[in-house]
């Protein structure tokens, strides 16, 4: 553990350093930003499949279950979302939780990774199988029986800020049937409240949580200046995120 200490006097703490991976050494090779450069602006978009290549249907929505890992008590979202690319599952993720999007990710699903290209061409992991926005989301999808329902449980893996190391495992729970005037995408049930940014990951969440309760803890003021409600949750302030996310996206 690394502590950094304001001038305030409140201490940030780094998270504790793990074992380098085949995504940090991607990582450590790839250009620094521009001051000002956003991360979005940091991956490149020009490696999209020619147009037609990629056909979502609109007509298919989506329904997942997606919650924290190594978090207890969970900390979930179900969310309804229209087909799209695993890109635009990133941006619905995002704004459900609360993330701000200023980290890297990638979607394991069925042992494959899957994940954004970095301005100059290179994957964020050097395993990754494809760039994100040339993949379905309903491409590794069960097919529906006839009421919508699946036949068998599916579930994959989202993990963001390689540094924290924040994974959701995504269940995904059918095709939901379209309601008129209904817009989406949508979330539609959750509990608690995201962990912030940069805290340093679930094992350093339980330290965030016992500050809260103890007014002699060492993250106290921290605690406090972030003004974190663990158990704080709004569906359809979530939605309101989702549906900025996917606009920003686009």
């Amino acid at each position: 553990m690394v502590a950094i200490r304001l001038a305030s006097h409140m201490e940030v703490i780094m998270p504790r350093p793990r074992k380098s991976t085949a995504r940090d050494r991607s990582l450590a090779q790839a250009p620094a930003p521009a001051v000002g450069t956003s991360l979005r602006q940091l991956l490149r978009r020009q490696q999209q499949a020619p147009p037609g290549e990629l056909a979502p249907r609109d007509d298919l929505l989506l329904q997942f279950r997606i919650e924290l890992l190594e978090i207890d008590p969970p900390v979930w979202r179900r969310i309804v979302i229209p087909d799209g690319t695993l890109e635009d599952l990133h941006f619905h993720i995002q704004g459900a939780f609360g993330w701000d999007d200023c980290h890297l990710h990638v979607f394991e699903i069925e042992n494959q990774t899957y994940g954004p290209v970095l301005e100059d061409g290179r994957p964020v992991d050097e395993e990754m199988e494809d760039d994100e926005i040339n993949v379905l989301v309903s491409e590794f999808l069960p097919p529906p029986t006839k009421n919508g329902k699946v036949r068998r449980k599916f579930r994959f893996r989202y993990v963001y800020d390689f540094g924290d190391e924040w994974g959701h495992e995504l269940l995904f729970e059918g095709y939901p049937q379209r309601i008129p005037r209904r817009k989406y995408p949508l979330c539609v049930d959750g509990a608690r409240a995201c962990p912030p940014e940069d805290i340093g990951g679930p094992w350093r969440y339980y330290d965030l949580l016992d500050a809260l309760n103890d007014p002699d803890h060492e993250w106290r003021d921290l605690v406090e200046a972030l003004r974190f409600d663990p158990e704080k949750f709004d569906a359809a302030k979530a939605t309101r995120a989702m549906r900025r996310f996917a606009r920003d996206g686009e």
